[in-house]
């Protein structure tokens, strides 16, 4: 089997139940994958826990909350897995036979010894229209870079990122202003349910998929330290933008600034008049509408290490 994961044994038994492994970083991602499997007739054997961003890294702060809430909803004839490494991840699958890997949210790039196991071959799930957004941040890169909405891409894996061949994308899914970071993955969990009965059905058959063209491809990297400072020299919507992104890794997250003297995390801004503080950026005023009180950087940790603006607090002008 070549490394781009996908399907050399088809034939009479496509129409048979297929058996799915599923890796996922939380409960929600395994819930609504196995769900759609088994209304599909098919059977999930395994379910494969990212504990560590990485292979053989620390462990996650939240794994050990995770896992005791992935163990009170597995089904009890299903194993969950929570591997250290990708070595240990290629010893365990082979004895479930499985004929098709599903990734939803997994942080890990598989290499080949992993990739061979399923017969078929492992499916991504990646929310942005590859290959666009390849890489582990795609929906935090497009609220950073303003776009209006996201797509879902479900492609076959190779031993790249995201780069293997496209069995089904459908774009529209909306990046609303305000970022609530349930709305959105729930927009994502809804195009998800959707969309892969069909994946499976494609997969079963031995769909072959569509090649990515790299010369029109774009990475989501992690966001640089610098991201998590406010620079007001910047533009309005660039601003407005890191706020919006860094919101979408948690409601109570938010880049920090110098705002009338002390240092605050800015949690939601406006960039029309509103009830807050109004600051001048490179091109106009944005109104912070909602922040916390936060601790300075460290000296030489940021770029906002002085003052770049003064803040005035206004009442909104409708005018």
């Amino acid at each position: 089997m070549s490394t781009d994961s996908r399907p050399d044994a088809v034939g009479s038994l496509a129409s048979d139940p297929l058996r799915i492994i599923v890796l996922s970083h939380d409960a929600n991602g395994f819930a609504l994958i196995r769900s759609i499997c088994s209304s599909e007739g098919h059977v999930v054997v395994a379910e494969v826990f990212a504990r560590s961003l990485k292979p053989c890294k620390p462990v996650r702060e939240d794994a050990s909350d995770t896992v005791a809430g992935l163990i009170d909803a597995i089904p009890a004839d299903v194993d969950l897995l929570v591997p250290s490494s990708t070595r240990g991840l290629a010893q365990a699958l082979p004895g479930y036979r499985p004929d098709l890997i599903i990734c939803n949210g997994f942080p890990w790039k598989l290499p080949r010894s992993v990739l061979e196991i399923p017969r078929l071959g492992a499916v991504n799930i990646h929310p942005s229209l590859l290959p666009q957004y390849r890489g582990p941040l795609p929906v935090h890169w497009a609220i950073r870079n303003g776009d209006a909405e996201i797509g879902l891409t479900f492609h076959w894996m190779d031993e790249g990122f995201d780069s293997g061949r496209i069995i089904l994308q459908e774009g529209g899914i909306p990046l609303d202003d305000e970022v609530v970071p349930d709305r959105i993955f729930g927009y994502i969990d809804a195009a998800i349910a959707r969309l892969l009965p069909t994946v499976l059905e494609r997969a079963a058959t031995g769909i072959v998929g569509e090649i990515q063209d790299d010369t029109a491809s774009s990475y989501a990297r992690w966001m640089e330290t610098e991201f998590q400072y406010i620079d007001w020299a910047d533009s309005v919507r660039s601003i407005h933008n890191q706020v919006r992104a860094s919101r979408l890794f948690s409601p109570a997250n938010g880049p920090i600034a110098e705002v009338e003297g002390a240092w605050v995390k800015i949690l939601r801004t406006e960039t029309k008049p509103m009830d807050g503080i109004r600051v001048e950026c490179s091109d106009g005023s944005i109104w912070i509408v909602e922040s916390l009180p936060t601790s300075p950087p460290h000296t030489g940790t940021s770029r906002n290490a002085e003052p770049l603006a003064k803040a005035c607090p206004v009442t909104p002008d409708h005018s």
